[in-house]
């Protein structure tokens, strides 16, 4: 770090070392718990896995916007791990199909874990106390806000349905699986998200 700092060497180098580890740690466990809609999708380095849907390199990049935001990279372990099942159950019970058969679907695939993953801190901004400003990330409160958006397109399972055997897929698995299509999925999803919160407070 010594280095680092005086330009020996360039900091992109160490650029991941402060959330990454964390970010493995988390999938891990949301891998492991029974409990978590997560449970068994994400397949480790090297290991074989015949229910994923998402390798664990993928699913840990998903999580950089959450562990770098400021008020949520200093979360332990255990409260992500907590606020991500809370996130990932919310989502399971608005786009319940998608969930029911997770590898017919891009929700719980790669480019379900970049925009729902890296939507979470903007979904997080609206649902604070308003008294104290606290975030409340329970699942009531994330399901109850979700549910909100339910008629949007783009939260609809339809319209995430993977493309099978010649068979086109929902107009998000049409889109693509690039880092571009990703950021404008969530560009979308939080103009969406804004608009309405204009609308309510009117």
């Amino acid at each position: 770090m010594e280095k680092v700092a005086t330009g020996t060497l360039p900091r992109r180098i160490f650029a991941d070392v402060e959330w990454r580890p964390k970010a493995v740690e988390i999938a891990d466990k949301l891998n492991e718990d029974v409990n978590s809609p997560c449970h068994g999708l994400i397949r480790p380095p090297n290991v074989k896995q015949p229910r994923a849907t998402i390798r664990q390199k993928s699913f840990t990049d998903s999580l950089e916007p959450i562990l770098k935001h400021p008020d949520f990279k200093d979360l332990d372990v255990d409260t992500l791990v907590k606020v991500l099942n809370n996130f990932w159950n919310a989502i399971k019970d608005l786009m319940r199909d998608a969930f029911i058969s997770p590898k017919d679907y891009v929700v719980q695939k790669t480019t379900g874990a970049f925009v729902f993953n890296g939507l979470l801190p903007t979904i997080a901004k609206y649902c604070r106390d308003p008294h104290t400003g606290q975030y409340i990330l329970t699942y009531g409160k994330l399901r109850d806000f979700l549910f909100k958006l339910m008629d949007s397109k783009y939260l609809k399972a339809e319209e995430w349905k993977a493309s099978r055997k010649g068979m086109p897929g929902g107009a998000v698995a049409m889109m693509g699986t690039s880092q571009k299509t990703f950021r404008t999925l969530r560009s979308i999803l939080e103009k969406e998200i804004e608009d309405r919160i204009k609308k309510w407070k009117r």
